[in-house]
């Protein structure tokens, strides 16, 4: 619906650009004073929202503490268990997967339970979700996987999408699945029956930091990314 969702310091904003309409989703200055958010996720409705806290500090980097999560107006926050990387929710809003020492928790957020997925069991580094699907890099296997969050974590419930290393950007909307590798964008089939090529980028790097990042919008039928400070937009066939 237009909405933009900005980590500003310790508050989540909620902004629309067309409107001008601004406001906090939520606010960790008292819970957490000295922090902030970093790299939150929103789910589809607008009700569930995540986000890294960070200590603000003068000298390296922001220590990550925990995940905190604003659920249908509850603020929760999740303690990091040991080296945390980033976390993300689902956009149907049911599941938080936290990324730490290369392994995955995941929570659902309904009933709170929890289990892991180890590295070596097919936990996922570079990921994007869909409803209750987490998808993204095995770099054990060296494939792109796909997991049923309702279903076991177990390796017979792992779908393999596509063999890759170094896998790229992964934009998940609208039931489509879009690659930006290092070469091209590409349509993933998330039922594994392919990988279809759609345009080369004109951006060849071998590093992830600086490929390209292509994202679909919320119908999968449009992507956007940016290259030699020019916007590009392509309609997805």
């Amino acid at each position: 619906d237009g909405w933009i969702y900005l980590c500003d310091g310790p508050r989540l904003r909620r902004v629309n650009p067309f409107t001008g309409e601004d406001r906090a989703v939520f606010d960790i200055a008292d819970s957490h004073p000295g922090c902030r958010l970093w790299q939150a996720h929103s789910s589809d409705d607008g009700q569930t929202h995540a986000a890294t806290v960070e200590r603000i500090v003068s000298d390296g980097p922001y220590p990550r503490l925990g995940t905190v999560v604003d659920w249908k107006g509850r603020q929760d926050f999740y303690p990091a268990h040991c080296v945390l990387d980033e976390s993300q929710i689902t956009p149907d809003g049911v599941f938080l997967i936290i990324k730490e020492d290369d392994n995955n928790r995941v929570i659902n957020l309904y009933t709170r339970d929890t289990r892991l997925l180890r590295d070596e069991d097919g936990a996922v580094g570079h990921s994007d979700c869909g409803p209750s699907l987490l998808v993204g890099e095995d770099n054990i296997h060296g494939a792109c996987v796909l997991w049923d969050l309702r279903k076991p974590l177990t390796p017979e419930h792992r779908r393999v999408l596509f063999p890759t290393w170094n896998m790229g950007h992964l934009s998940i909307r609208g039931g489509r699945c879009l690659l930006s590798d290092g070469e091209q964008l590409a349509l993933v089939a998330l039922d594994g029956s392919g990988v279809t090529p759609l345009l080369a980028h004109g951006h060849t790097v071998t590093d992830y930091d600086s490929q390209i990042r292509a994202n679909l919008d919320p119908s999968g039928r449009v992507a956007c990314y940016v290259h030699g400070g020019v916007v590009y937009v392509v309609e997805v066939p």
